[in-house]
């Protein structure tokens, strides 16, 4: 939106009007390398399955801002989504400058497909305290910056989740990465992404004020 607002918007014209994409259409769609698969499911439906390099922006009030952080505008979207939130979802797109959404898949299509689901390693932070002592990964805190200044575990690398895209070569990419947030929410959405750029992930979906607690005793 900064760039937007400091160039202007460019002239629209009509509104984008997604075309529903065939199934048999999916495998060219995810090996296009100048196209973005944004999934709108909840993240528990798309850590157990989701297509290679998708992002996850779950439909809630924080869709148009994972999406705006997350693609770039020169990137051909396609979004899962329930067909009849199609149109408002192009809605919240354009109001912040992503206008080029070429189609759209039904979830429940994603269960009729050849193409092979990819899932993300899930945990919670019991598994993070066996996992961090071996030393064999890098912990990545995506809460704010104010949060992680409150407390955090050791080590770990601080990046909002907003800003990860932009900072994403900070995190090595040599160890499989550990990623959490407060609740999971923000977490989940960065871990897709780092998942888009090849990084081997564990997402902690859990609560992580408990586990701070216990850490710093």
């Amino acid at each position: 939106m900064k760039k937007e607002n400091k160039n202007g918007p460019k002239v629209l014209g009509s509104i984008p009007k997604p075309e529903k994409i065939a199934i048999s259409a999916i495998n060219e769609l995810v090996e296009s390398s100048n196209s973005i698969v944004v999934d709108t499911r909840d993240r528990t439906q798309f850590m157990e399955g989701h297509l290679k390099g998708s992002i996850l922006a779950t439909w809630n009030k924080t869709f148009n801002t994972i999406v705006g952080s997350y693609v770039n505008v020169d990137q051909d979207i396609y979004l899962i989504i329930e067909e009849d939130l199609v149109e408002e979802a192009v809605l919240d797109l354009i109001r912040i400058g992503l206008d080029n959404i070429k189609g759209f898949i039904i979830p429940h299509n994603l269960k009729c497909i050849n193409h092979e689901l990819v899932h993300t390693n899930t945990i919670d932070f019991h598994q993070v305290d066996e996992m961090l002592p071996t030393g064999d990964y890098t912990l990545l805190d995506v809460r704010k910056e104010t949060e992680f200044n409150e407390g955090h575990g050791q080590g770990a690398i601080n990046i909002a989740h907003t800003r990860l895209l932009d900072r994403i070569g900070e995190v090595p990419l040599e160890k499989p990465v550990i990623v959490h947030c407060k609740s999971g929410a923000r977490a989940s959405a960065a871990a897709s992404l780092l998942e888009r750029f090849k990084y081997k992930t564990y997402y902690v979906d859990d609560v992580v004020d408990p586990w701070l607690k216990d850490v710093s005793k």
